[in-house]
């Protein structure tokens, strides 16, 4: 590392690995051309933001559809629009790299304790930095212009980490980009981001607030939950009628108690002299032989409901598992997000259309009891 050698991983937007010279660096075309436009652009007073729609307007290659081209293999960006999307942050991620003026940054993350996946930042005064590494896209006096040129952006050390319901399950129903989470308003929001760089999106532009987001994914879930609990029988799918119903079983116990006041009645009967010892025992024996076919058949009767229920529809049981459990929930929490939901596209804060973890078709039969 301390030799500056590239030695796997991501090579930085722009470049490529130099065939010439083991472990360097070369200029990549056309995106080397897009890193110093993007300079060009930044000390000549352009925002980031400006100069982010201005790509998403021409229809620029991003870093990560760049990738995907030459690496289609790779599951990276998979989860990438297929829309050019520039945004902000990746323009200050270009401007803030050292490795376009040519030097090489390493031992940037170490370990928190050896052995560790945990990662913590390294402090500035103990990064490797090697200058005139590699061939430069832009030179350094123009690097440093472009950094008093571009707003400064706030610690990431000291941002707070966010943790919310629906953290990686809310999209933008129009580009199926994740929403960006708005924390630190005073009432937190989601947006889709990159369509405030493009103006070609017809993706929502204002604000949507959490709490009213949050509000109706609930009442979607209490809907479901409710008509799940309504649903009579509604474990098992039409092709799988439960065979023994409630009714029988009944039946079979009520014979079974009768047979129960039959042999009271039989014994009360030898005791005032109404019958024979011999019409006794007779009676005795029809009556046990009776109630123990009675008992077998309920047994039989009573296994094949359970390997019935056993057999039920797996995603209805979930379901009905899921609604016992977060039944009285008062506010989404992220247990329950995570339970239900797949994802959540939301359009507008009046439209809003979920994506569940049950089968189709298990959703339709619950909510027309709901």
């Amino acid at each position: 590392m301390q030799q500056g050698k590239y030695l796997g991983g991501q090579i930085p937007y722009g470049y490529r690995k130099d065939e010439n010279a083991e472990g360097m660096y070369a200029a990549d075309g056309e995106a080397a051309s897009i890193v110093q436009r993007i300079f060009a652009c930044a000390c000549q007073g352009m925002t980031t933001g400006e100069i982010a729609k201005a790509l998403n307007k021409e229809g620029v290659e991003t870093p990560g559809q760049n990738y995907m081209r030459r690496h289609p293999e790779n599951g990276r960006y998979k989860n990438s629009s297929e829309k050019p999307c520039w945004t902000t942050s990746r323009i200050q991620c270009i401007l803030h790299n050292e490795v376009y003026y040519g030097a090489y940054v390493g031992h940037r993350r170490e370990a928190v304790v050896p052995c560790s996946r945990k990662t913590k930042k390294v402090p500035k005064e103990e990064l490797i930095l090697l200058e005139n590494h590699h061939e430069a896209l832009v030179s350094k006096v123009d690097w440093i212009r472009a950094q008093n040129c571009i707003r400064k952006v706030s610690n990431s050390s000291a941002m707070v980490k966010k943790i919310y319901p629906l953290k990686g399950l809310a999209r933008c129903g129009y580009c199926g980009r994740l929403l960006h989470y708005n924390s630190r308003a005073k009432e937190p929001y989601f947006s889709c981001l990159p369509s405030l760089n493009s103006v070609e999106d017809a993706c929502f532009r204002g604000k949507l607030p959490e709490a009213a987001i949050n509000e109706a994914v609930l009442e979607s879930i209490r809907t479901l939950i409710s008509g799940a609990e309504k649903a009579a029988g509604a474990e098992m799918r039409p092709a799988q009628t439960p065979a023994v119903s409630a009714a029988e079983i009944e039946e079979l116990q009520r014979k079974i108690s009768l047979c129960g006041n039959e042999r009271l009645e039989n014994i009360e009967k030898l005791n005032t002299g109404s019958i024979t010892k011999e019409e006794y025992f007779f009676r005795r024996n029809q009556i046990k032989a009776r109630e123990v076919g009675l008992r077998k058949e309920l047994t039989d009767l009573t296994e094949a409901q359970d390997r019935e229920a056993a057999e039920c529809d797996p995603d209805m049981k979930r379901l009905r598992e899921a609604g016992k459990k977060f039944k009285e929930e008062e506010r989404l929490t992220a247990e329950m997000a995570y339970v239900f939901l797949q994802e959540v596209q939301i359009y507008s804060p009046e439209r809003i259309e979920i994506r569940w973890r049950f089968r189709d078709d298990v959703i339709l039969d619950v909510t027309k009891n709901a």
